[in-house]
């Protein structure tokens, strides 16, 4: 249940376990999701040195603001975990949500995949 969409990793391709999982039916717009990771991507600071994964789960509402913002999953390193849940945190606002997506809220749990 739910869609997959985009995360990122330090390789273009993402990598295995780079993605994101949204809770709810499909989501109609894929440029909205890249758009999201782009965002994000740019407060991330993924250079930790470490191999790991953490997944940050937040929520969109229909105006854009995320609210919600927890971690899901650990790396098992704190200033990895830190780092994957400030870059939600300082990110803080995306556009509003695309009107073919008819719910008031979309709930995302993003990948942060780190590579040594």
């Amino acid at each position: 249940t739910g869609a997959r969409g985009q995360g990122f990793g330090r390789s273009t391709g993402g990598g295995p376990g780079a993605g994101a999982r949204l809770d709810g039916a499909d989501f109609c717009c894929p440029d909205y999701l890249a758009t999201m990771v782009t965002r994000i991507r740019a407060n991330w600071r993924e250079g930790q040195n470490i191999a790991g994964l953490a997944i940050i789960k937040f929520t969109i509402r229909r105006d854009g603001a995320l609210e919600d913002i927890s971690l899901e999953q650990s790396s098992s390193y704190p200033i990895a975990d830190l780092a994957a849940q400030r870059a939600v945190v300082l990110t803080r606002q995306l556009p509003p949500l695309p009107d073919a997506f008819p719910n008031p809220t979309l709930t995302v749990h993003l990948n942060f995949q780190y590579q040594r």
